[in-house]
């Protein structure tokens, strides 16, 4: 395998794991990977950038799966963007409302989420949650 394919795969391999533990809500290894993952642009962007092949990132993954401590630092020590929508036009809010995550919904809301933001489909956080 040539060395550009080969570490091609590496950072691919890299982005899944890092992915994988803002969905476990794995902070330390979560911190560790985005560490390694940043290319100088500064860890917040690196994070921000950092998507799966629907545009989602971590603080969607994290919010899907009700991991608050991992929403709290993408938000408050990395300062994301609450309301980054994915392929699908969905917020966090939406992920974690549709999932039925009360407590992170809450704190996405308090951190200032728009639960009016629909998504490509029309739906609101609060259509999700209603099950509708």
């Amino acid at each position: 395998m040539a060395a550009d394919a080969s570490d091609a795969l590496a950072v691919r391999q890299k982005v899944q794991q890092f992915l994988d533990a803002s969905r476990t809500g794995n902070l330390d290894l979560f911190k560790k990977l985005a560490s390694q993952l940043d290319d100088g642009r500064g860890l917040a962007q690196t994070v921000a950038d950092v998507k799966d092949a629907n545009k989602r990132g971590a603080l969607h993954f994290a919010a899907r799966e009700g991991k608050t401590e991992v929403c709290k630092y993408l938000l408050e020590d990395l300062k994301l963007d609450v309301d980054t929508k994915d392929e699908d036009g969905e917020t966090p809010l939406i992920h974690a409302a549709r999932q039925g995550h009360t407590s992170t919904a809450k704190y996405l809301i308090e951190c200032g989420a728009d639960p009016e933001i629909p998504s490509e489909l029309g739906a609101t956080a609060l259509h999700h949650a209603a099950g509708i």
